[in-house]
Order: C-alpha cells, then sequence, then structure tokens
C-alpha cells in the first residue's frame, strides 16, 4: 500500500502532487469562485482576488524558493514537469 506522505526531509512527488504542485491552492481558488458565482456575492469576489493574490505571491517568493534551497536539482526538475495550481487535462 502506497502512503501519501513522504519521509522527514524527502520531496514529496506522489500521490496528488504528481499532478499538481499546489493542490490545495488550486482547490481553495475553485471553491471561492464556486462559492462566487453560486451566491453572486461580490465580498467574496473580492476575497477570492484577496487571497488569490497573497497565495500566488507566498507560493512564488517564500514557498519555491525554500524548495529550491532544499532540494535543489530535485525540486527543479518536479516543477519542469508539474504545474504549479492547477492539473494539465491535455
Amino acid at each position: 500500500r502506497q502512503m501519501f506522505a513522504a519521509a522527514e526531509g524527502e520531496l514529496l512527488t506522489h500521490g496528488v502532487y504528481r499532478f499538481v504542485r499546489n493542490p490545495m491552492a488550486g482547490g481553495l481558488f475553485v471553491m471561492l469562485l464556486a462559492e462566487c458565482l453560486m451566491f453572486e456575492s461580490v465580498a467574496i469576489f473580492l476575497w477570492l482576488g484577496i487571497a488569490s493574490a497573497g497565495g500566488i505571491a507566498w507560493v512564488l517568493y517564500v514557498k519555491e524558493r525554500l524548495l529550491v534551497k532544499k532540494f535543489r536539482s530535485a525540486f527543479l526538475d518536479y516543477a519542469n514537469f508539474t504545474p504549479r495550481f492547477f492539473p494539465r487535462f491535455f
């Protein structure tokens, strides 16, 4: 049985991470967009914009820089083939 956690200090590239590097961020975006459309809410739309901008900035300027420092070429190879937020369907 395959576990969906990496050992401490290992780069996690299996499970959902085979398809996308930041599944929670992409999922949050889709959830907020769905709420915005369902409730026809300008407030949720604004929250979607703020949360998306903050999440993208954090991933680009904090998380990925730390991963490059820690895993170097292993992360860069993984990043070259795996989309950041949304899986490729085609």
